[in-house]
């Protein structure tokens, strides 16, 4: 398992947070993460441990709701206490993808190949319902045109990291795509 590094955004049992620190921590065993959470109630210090200072939670922050979707506002404060934790690196820790990630893997389904049939369940029926679809390939063709959507909803996907500079546009050229990306990482 890859560790992080510094500046990765994580969740972990709902809770999200930016990795500040990872290495060994004098008295312990094992690899450590340093996370600021992004709800100061969450932590339990402030990156001190034994009197060494590992990390500094410097940012607190606001959650605030427009339209029903919650939006993190950072403010900096150096007297944010007790933002942060140690917690060993694991697998229930979920790593954010990047928008374009989520966005193919949400929007965009591969092809299966050159079979001109294929059974499909349909997914209220338990299984129960089978049915056989024709080209369906065609289908999953127009549909992966990330140029004919006007909307996009990456809710729960995770987002959590940029793509490099150019690549949305190029990949995504509608205004549409790139504005809910701006949103996204507000």
């Amino acid at each position: 398992m890859d560790l992080p590094s510094e500046g990765t955004r994580l969740n972990l049992a709902g809770y999200r947070g930016t990795v500040r620190f990872v290495g060994k921590v004098d008295n312990t065993v094992g690899i450590w993460l340093g996370i600021e959470w992004d709800d100061p109630h969450r932590g339990k210090h402030d990156g001190v441990k034994d009197g060494k200072r590992y990390f500094t939670c410097r940012w607190g922050c606001v959650i605030v709701f427009r339209c029903g979707t919650p939006f993190r506002i950072p403010f900096f404060d150096g007297r944010v206490r007790n933002a942060g934790s140690f917690v060993r690196h694991s697998a229930s820790i979920v790593y954010g993808t990047s928008f374009l990630d989520a966005l193919l893997s949400k929007y965009i389904e591969l092809p299966h190949g050159s079979a001109s049939q294929e059974k499909v369940l349909l997914g209220s029926s338990h299984g129960a319902i089978e049915v056989e679809a024709v080209r369906l390939d065609k289908i999953r063709g127009k549909l992966s045109n990330l140029q004919r959507l006007s909307e996009v909803s990456l809710d729960n996907e995770n987002v959590a990291k940029c793509d490099p500079p150019g690549v949305i546009r190029n990949t995504c050229p509608s205004e549409q795509c790139r504005s809910m990306f701006n949103r996204i990482l507000q």
